[in-house]
């Protein structure tokens, strides 16, 4: 991981500077987009050889970088730590987090992105196990995290009420008002497109900057469905 945030970028951009001793205090920007879009991501990452997690993370990445002004990107994501055996039965929060550093972007297309965000997953996560808060070599930015500069949060939940055991549950995502990193986004893909947020810290954001930012996540995300529907055989695109 040292490795990785070597000669890492500058922290994003944020309205107020940062201190060590920010209080951590969140709101989020919800979004919705349609089955249209998320179907189209999807098609996109199948295209590349990858998943649709990828396929998300180079849209955030996208807005990011756009926010940001560089391509150089540094995010972080979360493994589930259940990797070795017997830990599938462990019960506790195994989470570890992943730094992800994106940066090649290519022609700049989502197809470019996609392919660059699974090639980078894929290298990480040979070394998922690894905690990477040990590394030495830190950022000397007060105030930031030395892995990454936003999380990325991605979880393909299905269907909203699930059987488990017998029992009937449904899964609610419930915002705490607090904001572990300066900036998070979640997508949660289902049946009827996908659903997610932005959560940001209040100490170093403004709503209006939040706003922005996911709305230039979505209109990304619409692209990259216009563009995957245009690399479909028979609708013009190569075959």
């Amino acid at each position: 991981w040292a490795s990785e945030v070597a000669d890492a970028p500058p922290p994003l951009p944020a309205d107020r500077p940062r201190s060590a001793g920010t209080a951590r205090t969140g709101a989020r920007v919800d979004f919705a987009l349609s089955g249209t879009v998320s179907d189209g991501i999807l098609a996109a990452a199948q295209r590349a050889a990858t998943t649709a997690y990828a396929g998300w993370l180079a849209v955030a990445w996208a807005a990011l970088a756009e926010h940001g002004g560089r391509d150089d990107v540094l995010l972080g994501t979360f493994t589930a730590g259940r990797d070795r055996p017997g830990s599938t039965d462990v019960v506790g929060y195994l989470l570890n987090v992943l730094p992800v550093r994106l940066r090649d972007a290519g022609d700049g297309s989502h197809a470019a992105r996609t392919r660059a965000a699974g090639a980078a997953t894929r290298a990480q996560l040979a070394h998922a196990a690894y905690p990477g808060e040990l590394i030495t070599e830190r950022r000397r930015v007060p105030g930031t995290h030395p892995l990454l500069d936003a999380v990325f949060v991605f979880d393909n939940l299905g269907e909203a009420t699930r059987e488990i055991q017998g029992a009937r549950v449904t899964t609610a995502d419930l915002d705490k008002g607090t904001a572990r990193y300066d900036l998070t986004l979640a997508v949660y893909p289902g049946p009827d497109g996908a659903q997610g947020w932005l959560e940001y810290d209040t100490e170093l954001y403004e709503e209006g900057t939040a706003r922005r930012i996911v709305e230039r996540f979505t209109a990304l995300a619409e692209q990259a469905a216009e563009e995957a529907a245009r690399a479909e055989p028979g609708k013009g695109g190569p075959a």
